[in-house]
């Protein structure tokens, strides 16, 4: 996919050999257009330790793999091997719980959509199995929340988080998922019932929005319909500051299978929700991968925009880039920064504050 101006992906001043060269294979993974081919060859020394470290620090091991192999470099895509091999493999047991999770929430008359995950992958990627997942997010109604608690119970899921099932109601007024583990096979599943931490981030998109059917290994799953999953992709990126590659990948993916249908399906996606964080979804997406940015949501922005996609890219190819943010003095203080300002207005700020003081008591306590 090509930049409007330039033709070419952008490589930022600063970006460490590591970070540009998976960011590119990672593009070849699902653009079998990109001029990728030669940002191998131009490097003649080629850190392969220093790749692999970023791919699994950013979950792109499987994609990463895909595309060294499309870009022909034989060396990187055999460092990937054994990673993306674990990855396709858990993917199969995560694709064949999906089914079995989706055939026992039909039989208790459950509402759910599947959310991200292999869902997503189907959509963006011909390789699905490439792209790394650990867990099944399901979303259902807050009113059917016991129910399909009751439900994973049967299905021999123990509540993992928060640790007590007596706390599940109260932990999802304040909190968007519970985590559920299987008490054999190990695999998780986040039962959301929204989709952002702030109740106001996408008021317009959750359950009852248009949805799509999407088919998974042979078994078709309910899951948003474009403009409310281009939405949602923009908002759970700009909730972290899209902090591990995985999440502008998939975002780039999804708009590159979107096609010349991205402007319409992003101008109807800026109507459900915060208008900021398309913006810099679209920005980030547009600087590694050179998604092509409407018009309409083209314009640089406040000096906040700019501060925003400044921090993302710091931490998806910067500095920042090889450690997770709570591992440094102040490494979390750009993401509930950006949270804090995501709103807009002075108001809006001192909600999401609030909340998120409320969240951290919470989580101590938990």
């Amino acid at each position: 996919m090509k930049d409007r101006d330039s033709g070419e992906r952008r490589i930022r001043d600063g970006e460490s050999g590591s970070a540009a060269l998976v960011v590119a294979a990672c593009c070849a993974a699902f653009d079998a257009d990109a001029d990728a081919a030669e940002t191998v060859g131009r490097d003649e020394e080629v850190d392969i330790s220093g790749i692999v470290a970023y791919a699994r620090r950013h979950r792109v091991e499987g994609l990463a793999r895909l595309g060294f192999e499309r870009m022909a470099a034989t060396p990187l895509a055999a460092a990937l091997r054994d990673d993306a091999a674990r990855i396709a493999r858990d993917n199969l047991l995560i694709a064949v719980e999906m089914k079995r999770l989706d055939r026992a929430f039909a039989g208790a008359a459950i509402d759910r959509l599947f959310l991200k995950g292999l869902t997503l992958a189907a959509l963006c990627y011909d390789a699905p199995m490439a792209k790394a997942g650990w867990d099944i997010d399901i979303l259902v109604d807050e009113a059917s929340l016991d129910q399909a608690a009751n439900l994973l119970e049967h299905l021999d899921y123990r509540l993992v988080e928060p640790d007590s099932r007596a706390a599940l109601a109260s932990w999802h007024r304040r909190k968007i998922e519970s985590v559920w583990a299987h008490r054999r096979s190990g695999l998780h599943v986040e039962l959301h019932t929204r989709l952002t931490p702030s109740r106001s981030m996408l008021p317009l998109v959750g359950l009852g929005s248009p949805r799509q059917s999407v088919d998974v290994a042979g078994h078709r799953f309910e899951t948003l319909a474009d403009a409310p999953l281009l939405a949602y992709l923009a908002a759970h990126g700009a909730s972290s500051l899209w902090f591990r590659l995985k999440w502008p990948v998939d975002f780039a993916a999804f708009a590159h299978h979107l096609g010349p249908r991205l402007e319409t399906v992003a101008r109807e996606a800026d109507r459900l929700g915060e208008g900021r964080a398309l913006r810099l979804a679209l920005a980030v997406s547009n600087r590694l991968f050179a998604t092509p940015v409407p018009p309409s949501l083209g314009s640089a922005g406040d000096r906040i925009d700019r501060w925003m996609l400044g921090a993302a890219l710091d931490q998806l190819t910067g500095r920042r880039s090889l450690v997770e943010p709570g591992e440094t003095r102040f490494g979390t203080a750009p993401i509930h920064l950006a949270g804090c300002a995501m709103p807009g207005t002075a108001r809006g700020a001192w909600a999401e504050a609030l909340r998120r003081t409320g969240d951290a008591l919470l989580h101590r306590r938990s």
